[in-house]
């Protein structure tokens, strides 16, 4: 996107996300989410606004980093009880992932990195996540840029800590992300050819890590649905 047309489309997508943490009601998921009037402004919003709000609503997430002190697992899985997190705006992201939406390789880099900067991710409060692998998988073939890849491997041993179906599958999905070579001028097309990837194994630390957590993340897990789910009720 030319820089002033980006700059209109963030604005825009400044102010629709503005209006929909203001205005979205009780939901319980994507779906609800989008029959909201609020959340139908986005959906029905030009595809350059849209990409513009997948990138703020992502930043905003990536933000959160900043207010978990200290690496313990279950402040991480309970991402939805830190100040400033939107469930609004975390599940408005998949409805607009599933568009083709004008997202250049340099954006979906800065939202891997933003991903990426979170220790231990439980799959719960980033509903997102599904979403935006099949966004890479089905619009760029399945690659994103040499740096991005780094990030990718990041999110797939950050997704192993919990140890939950969801994000096994997801890591392995992430894994394989990163170790696949090829440019994503493919965008669109799916790749070709390209050999099985093998699930990325555990690393030592990894091992270590949910071992000492073994204790606390299936508490963590319970508190993670229970909250998550009276949280949207009560919005």
């Amino acid at each position: 996107m030319a820089n002033a047309s980006g700059n209109a489309a963030d604005q825009e997508a400044q102010k629709l996300l503005k209006t929909l943490h203001g205005a979205a009601g009780a939901f319980r998921s994507s779906r609800d989410l989008a029959s909201q009037p609020a959340a139908k402004s986005i959906l029905g919003a030009e595809p350059a606004v849209q990409a513009a709000v997948v990138l703020r609503a992502l930043r905003d997430v990536g933000a959160l980093r900043a207010k978990i002190s200290g690496n313990d697992p279950p402040d991480f899985f309970n991402l939805h009880h830190v100040p400033g997190y939107s469930y609004a705006g975390v599940h408005v992201v998949g409805p607009l992932l599933a568009r083709d939406l004008p997202l250049a390789d340099d954006e979906l880099a800065a939202i891997l990195r933003e991903i990426a900067r979170f220790d231990h991710i439980a799959a719960l409060p980033m509903p997102f996540l599904a979403p935006l692998l099949g966004f890479i998988e089905k619009r760029r073939g399945g690659s994103v840029t040499a740096a991005a890849r780094g990030d990718a491997q990041k999110i797939a041993t950050a997704l192993l800590t919990m140890e939950g179906a969801e994000e096994n599958r997801l890591s392995k999905r992430f894994a394989a992300l990163a170790k696949r070579n090829g440019s994503t001028a493919t965008a669109g097309k799916a790749a070709k050819g390209s050999p099985a990837q093998k699930p990325a194994a555990k690393t030592a630390s990894t091992k270590k890590s949910a071992a000492k957590t073994t204790a606390t993340k299936k508490t963590a897990a319970a508190k993670t649905k229970s909250g998550a789910k009276t949280a949207a009720r009560a919005r």
